[in-house]
């Protein structure tokens, strides 16, 4: 490897080295960029996952909103408006639009469609046999037949008693009286309870007509007549009255029976729905987090590994270029500098018979090379000239007093 390294001519050496630290900079850019491709994917998949978990904690925080606004519903009469299509909810959006991240969330991905259908269908079972009007209109009629009959005691006590002051404190106007209130207060849209309204509503006038007579004729003091009066109109219109609303109250409760059931299915099917979906979603998040702290730590030891790996990739580009700038110039300059000196010693009269060595086979080894060749040619040269002078010098031997004359002149 030596011998063939030294075989090679010196700008070759150079380009050489030039790539392999082109090289070397570009592996460690590639393996750089990678990593970042990595962390980037972790990150967005990290991203993706928190944004999951975070989904489904706010849908089951509105699915509970939705749970707690039908018990409100139930118990104070007050207008539902969650959404009871499945597919139209949050939760129901996120459901059919959504691709599980890994076997074990797409394994009670596949069972979580269950309770959450049984949960809104039996909401919307729930919306549409209640109605809390029956349950405040049979407390309501309960309510007013007892008013009535308290009523019809305290008129008669007053007539037994001939008692002028607390026959005037009967409400004798039947739209006065606590039932009338009621009666011409309420608008059902239920037929069957509006054809027993207008059942009751005769009798309860008679009563009340009659109850405008007795007055009359207490205050004229004819008792005997008012009690007589109570006796043939108010005793059998009451009966009357009475009965009616006992078949209104009968009927409503029927209806109520309805109410019954709602609740029933809140209680056996509609909250264990809830909790069903709750286990099962929170099942999913316990996976999500596990999930998140996988790859929290994946993207912490990848940042650590990539922070270290551009450090020590800095710091060998700076190395390899420092290495570069002190050993190609000494391979340049050192056969360089020996040449000039052996240069400068044959200029000073070196001896020619001296060559000079060096084991470059490159530019310099050449330029070496010639240079001796150089010297060669000029010791044979010089050895040339020096026999032409000496056989010069034998063909003519002047005498010396012409030497002398020539000399001087």
């Amino acid at each position: 490897m030596k011998k063939l390294w030294e075989k090679r001519s010196f700008t070759q050496k150079i380009v050489f080295s030039f790539l392999i630290i082109v090289f070397l900079i570009i592996l460690l850019g590639g393996v750089t960029y990678n990593s970042f491709i990595k962390m980037e994917r972790l990150s967005d998949e990290l991203t993706q996952t928190l944004m999951l978990d975070m989904f489904l904690d706010e849908t089951m925080g509105s699915h509970r909103k939705w749970i707690n606004d039908l018990a409100h519903f139930l118990l104070l009469g007050r207008d539902f408006e969650g959404e009871l299509n499945p597919r139209f909810c949050d939760f129901g959006e996120w459901y059919y639009s959504f691709e599980p991240p890994d076997e074990r969330i797409r394994k009670v991905h596949k069972e979580i469609e269950k309770p959450h259908r049984l949960l809104h269908q039996t909401a919307k079972e729930i919306v549409k046999l209640y109605d809390f009007s029956y349950s405040k209109f049979d407390a309501l009629l309960t309510e007013r037949r007892n008013d009535h009959l308290r009523w019809k005691s305290t008129l008669r006590r007053a007539i037994d008693q001939k008692d002028n002051k607390a026959l005037s404190r009967c409400l004798l106007d039947e739209k006065s009286c606590d039932f009338g209130q009621w009666y011409y207060t309420y608008f059902s849209q239920d037929e069957e309870i509006i054809k027993y309204l207008s059942l009751i509503r005769k009798p309860h006038q008679q009563i009340h007509e009659a109850a405008k007579q007795i007055k009359g004729h207490g205050m004229q003091n004819q008792w005997d007549k008012a009690g007589a009066l109570f006796v043939q109109k108010i005793f059998p219109a009451s009966e009357k009255f009475i009965n009616y609303l006992l078949d209104l109250e009968e009927v409503v409760n029927q209806k109520t029976q309805y109410n019954l059931r709602a609740i029933d299915i809140y209680h056996t099917q509609t909250i264990p729905a809830m909790e069903k979906l709750q286990s099962m979603v929170d099942e999913i998040r316990s996976t999500l987090m596990a999930r998140i702290d996988k790859l929290d730590r994946q993207y912490q030891a990848l940042t650590k590994r990539s922070k270290n790996f551009i450090i020590f990739s800095i710091l060998l580009t700076l190395f390899l270029a420092i290495l570069y700038s002190f050993l190609i110039p000494p391979g340049l300059t050192k056969p360089i500098r020996q040449l000039t000196h052996f240069a400068n010693r044959i200029a000073a009269g070196g001896d020619l018979s001296e060559t000079i060595i060096l084991k470059n086979h490159d530019e310099i080894g050449q330029l070496a090379s010639s240079f001796n060749e150089m010297i060669k040619a000029l010791k044979k040269s010089k050895k040339e000239l020096k026999i032409g002078g000496k056989t010069l010098r034998k063909k003519w031997n002047p005498a010396p007093g012409i030497c002398r004359r020539l000399t001087s002149s």
